[in-house]
C-alpha cells in the first residue's frame, strides 16, 4: 500500500507532472539538473467523466476508510483528481489540499520522508531537524498546488521586499544580464535571479509555473551559495515557450517554507 500512497500524494505535491522543460540551480557554481517526471502510472489517460466537488468532499469525509481498504480508495482519490479537468480543478478551490492533508495525515513517517525524498532534492536527513513531518509535507503540498489546482499564494509576498529578476542570462556577480519581464518564445533560457538572503540559509525552494494556462514547470530545493551576491534558476523549453504568463517563487527550505521573493513575466509571439 505504501506505492499507492507515494504515488498519489506525489501527485497531490507536485500537482501536474512537469513536462517539456529542461531547468538547473545556479548557486552559482553548483548546477542541478532538473528532477525526473513523476512515473508514468501517474500520466495514464483517464477516460472518466471528471468528477465534481460533491465527490471528493465525500472522499474527504470517508478519508480514513478508504485508506483501510488496501490502496482501493487511494486510486479512487488518484483517479478523481487526475481525470478532472484543470478548470473543474480550479472550481473545487481548496478541496484538492483538503484530500491532500487527509491522505498526508493518514500516512506514517517513513512514508512521508519516502515520498518527500522521491520527488525532490530534499534529504532524508534534512527532514531530521523538521519537528512536525506533517504539517512541513502540508505546506510543501499547499505550494507547489497553488496556481495550478487551487488559487495562487501571490498574498503571501505581499511583506516581501525582494522581487524575482528575469533575464536571458546571469551573473553571480551581477545578477540578471539583459533582464526583462518580456520574452519571445524562441528564447533559449529564462533565468529567475534573487540576491542571495540571510533568512535563505543554504537552501531555497522554487516553484516556478504557468499562470494563464496552470502548469508546474519546476519544484524542487537548490542550494545557494552565502559567498555570491545572487543565484539563480534557469529553464529552457525542448520545444520553445508557449506565449502566456509565468510566475516564480522563492521560499525558504527550513520547515517554515517562509516566502522569500516573487516575480512575474510574459512569453509572447514574435
Amino acid at each position: 500500500m505504501q506505492d499507492s500512497k507515494t504515488q498519489i500524494v506525489a501527485s497531490l505535491i507536485i500537482g501536474l507532472i512537469v513536462g517539456g522543460f529542461v531547468g538547473r540551480m545556479t548557486a552559482p557554481s553548483v548546477e542541478s539538473a532538473l528532477p525526473p517526471a513523476a512515473p508514468d502510472q501517474l500520466a495514464k489517460d483517464k477516460t472518466a467523466p471528471s468528477s465534481g466537488i460533491g465527490d471528493v468532499m465525500k472522499l474527504v469525509g470517508q478519508a480514513e476508510d478508504y485508506l483501510d481498504t488496501e490502496g482501493e480508495g487511494l486510486s479512487a482519490i488518484g483517479d478523481i483528481l487526475t481525470s478532472a479537468s484543470m478548470s473543474d480543478l480550479l472550481n473545487w478551490g481548496r478541496a484538492p489540499e483538503m484530500v491532500s492533508r487527509s491522505i498526508i495525515n493518514e500516512m506514517s513517517d517513513e512514508e512521508l520522508v519516502s515520498t518527500i525524498t522521491s520527488i525532490t532534492k530534499i534529504r532524508s536527513e534534512d527532514l531530521d531537524e523538521i519537528s512536525d513531518l506533517r504539517d512541513y509535507a502540508g505546506r510543501l503540498s499547499h505550494i507547489a498546488m497553488s496556481g495550478i489546482i487551487t488559487p495562487n499564494i501571490a498574498d503571501e509576498f505581499d511583506n516581501t521586499a525582494v522581487s524575482v529578476e528575469f533575464g536571458s542570462g546571469a551573473s553571480s556577480s551581477r545578477g540578471a544580464e539583459e533582464a526583462s519581464l518580456q520574452f519571445e518564445v524562441n528564447t533559449r533560457k529564462i533565468y529567475a535571479v534573487i540576491p542571495n538572503l540571510e533568512s535563505s540559509g543554504d537552501n531555497v525552494m522554487v516553484h516556478w509555473y504557468r499562470v494563464d494556462q496552470p502548469e508546474n514547470l519546476l519544484f524542487d530545493q537548490y542550494k545557494v551559495s552565502s559567498g555570491d551576491d545572487y543565484s539563480y534558476v534557469w529553464l529552457k523549453s525542448r520545444g520553445g515557450w508557449a506565449p502566456g504568463d509565468y510566475r516564480v517563487e522563492f521560499f525558504s527550505a527550513d520547515e517554515d517554507l517562509a516566502p522569500l521573493a516573487s516575480g512575474t513575466y510574459r512569453v509572447v509571439s514574435e
